[in-house]
């Protein structure tokens, strides 16, 4: 995440394209707000929420 901050322009890769993005951290606001679908496609973050007492960041990826 420190690198996005300080960059927050990246290229990702899928299978068969690569995309050039921008990294939007999310408010606290949007990030309660998505927290739910990130749960249901990332169910491990249960047990990371569990073990730590940090506020967890959640980037959205903008394809440019």
């Amino acid at each position: 995440l420190l690198n996005l901050r300080a960059d927050p322009r990246a290229r990702i890769l899928l299978p068969g394209r690569e995309l050039e993005v921008d990294a939007v951290e999310l408010t606290h606001a949007e990030r309660d707000q998505h927290w739910p679908d990130l749960l249901r496609t990332i169910p491990q973050m249960r047990t990371y929420v569990r073990r730590t007492t940090r506020d967890i960041p959640v980037v959205r990826l903008v394809v440019r």
